[in-house]
């Protein structure tokens, strides 16, 4: 396959970070949902293990 030309001129910033969207309450929630989800998946702990330890805390 031919290598594809590359044009001249300024590069544009990508749409996402040319205009700040002012992020609503619902939409703050849903971010830190999958933060926690994401941050659990890191740790690797299960939805189930996570649940037996708070669990056992409370005890």
């Amino acid at each position: 396959m031919a290598k594809k030309k590359k044009t001249g001129g300024a590069k544009k910033a990508a749409p996402s970070k040319t205009k700040k969207k002012t992020t609503t309450l619902a939409s703050k929630g849903r971010k830190a949902a999958t933060a926690k989800r994401t941050a659990s998946k890191a740790t690797g702990a299960t939805k189930k293990r996570s649940t037996a330890a708070k669990k056992t805390e409370l005890d």
